[in-house]
């Protein structure tokens, strides 16, 4: 253990797995608590082609350390139920019958995940709300505990990496806020987690996180306040991309099977979803393609596709997509978005898959 907190954890970044490493950073261990590096998770900076870069790591300092590592594997979704406005920004969101151009955007990990948002009048002001889950499938609880927050004194460059909230009002930030750390300890019992019986439902807990939103581009004028609520659960309930799962090439004008799974689904059943193409530009932030599709799918355990996650020993039941990739989306990093309908109550789940590039040349493993 001593060895561990004196040395540097030195981490490398390797193209295609090949060496010479195209980048490399070093991490530190400050305490050891119950076995586990503080923080946690540790963080390694350094630069790819120019842009910053922080990757994350569990170091578990136990006999079993893949037992600690498996605990902490949670299914985790989102949801934005309220967004509070000054009147100063609820006046410019007032239109006929209601309606409102505007959508909130969450920045973690370098992935962004928006949902639009509808308007709900009160006393004070604005209230706006999004019934849009998103499921992020299994994800380590440690970067929704802790998030990384860039920009420490000296270090501008990582400013950017930190978790936050943009409200979007017709395509531009009015208000944005730093994420700040989830208060893990004051959970409570999701109990309309759409399509669980009940004895999974008690399994899944609400962990809230409320975020101030100022004036963009470093104002100091407080805005409003944005809520974003974590489900957490077991990873065996989880709903994700089981393919594509890593960033992958795949050649415009082949055909591909693309894999997903849901929650607690059962062998046989047939559901709707609409898929989309979501371009992926340099921020991460996420731009509408003019590919979609609505398809019903069968879900079934016997796939030959292999789970690169960690389900505790679950046997997935998976829904299959056969895409022949088009050529309008060429040269172009794309996520796939599979959307569907949940039930108790109804509502829309969204759901992401890792950032794939689309080539027009030959396929790179």
């Amino acid at each position: 253990e001593k060895g561990l907190l004196a040395s540097n954890i030195t981490v490398y970044i390797l193209e295609d797995g090949k060496e010479p490493p195209v980048a490399s950073g070093t991490a530190v261990c400050r305490a050891v608590v119950n076995g586990i590096c503080k923080p946690s998770p540790v963080l390694a900076q350094m630069y790819v082609d120019g842009k910053p870069v922080l990757v994350h790591l569990s170091v578990v300092f136990q006999e079993n350390a893949l037992n600690t590592l498996m605990s902490k594997m949670k299914s985790i979704n989102l949801r934005f139920p309220t967004t509070t406005l000054s009147q100063e920004l609820a006046q410019q969101l007032q239109g006929p019958n209601n309606t409102v151009d505007a959508e909130l955007r969450l920045t973690h990990n370098s992935r962004s995940y928006n949902v639009p948002l509808v308007v709900k009048p009160n006393k004070s002001g604005m209230e706006l709300t999004s019934r849009v889950v998103y499921d992020l499938g299994p994800e380590f609880e440690d970067d929704w505990k802790n998030p990384a927050i860039g920009g420490a004194p000296g270090d501008e460059d990582t400013k950017d990496l930190s978790p936050k909230l943009d409200l979007l009002i017709n395509g531009k930030i009015v208000g944005t806020g730093v994420m700040p750390p989830a208060t893990w300890d004051r959970s409570t019992t999701l109990s309309d987690f759409g399509g669980l019986s009940g004895s999974l439902r008690n399994q899944v807990a609400s962990i809230k996180s409320l975020v101030q939103l100022f004036e963009p581009n470093g104002g100091t004028k407080m805005l409003g306040t944005g809520e974003v609520e974590i489900g957490v659960g077991p990873p065996n309930i989880a709903a994700f991309w089981v393919y594509p799962y890593q960033a992958e090439d795949f050649v415009i004008g082949q055909t591909y099977d693309f894999y997903w799974t849901l929650t607690d689904v059962a062998e046989g059943t047939a559901k709707n979803f609409t898929l989309t193409a979501m371009e992926v530009d340099g921020k991460g932030d996420l731009k509408p393609t003019n590919w979609q599709t609505s398809v019903r799918e069968t879900c079934s355990s016997g796939s030959p596709r292999k789970i690169m996650k960690y389900v505790g020993g679950r046997n997935p039941c998976m829904f299959k997509y056969t895409m022949k990739i088009p050529t309008d989306l060429a040269n172009k990093k794309v996520a796939l978005v599979a959307s569907w309908l949940g039930s108790a109550p109804t509502a829309p789940h969204w759901m992401l898959s890792t950032p794939v590039q689309f080539v027009s040349g030959r396929r790179r493993l």
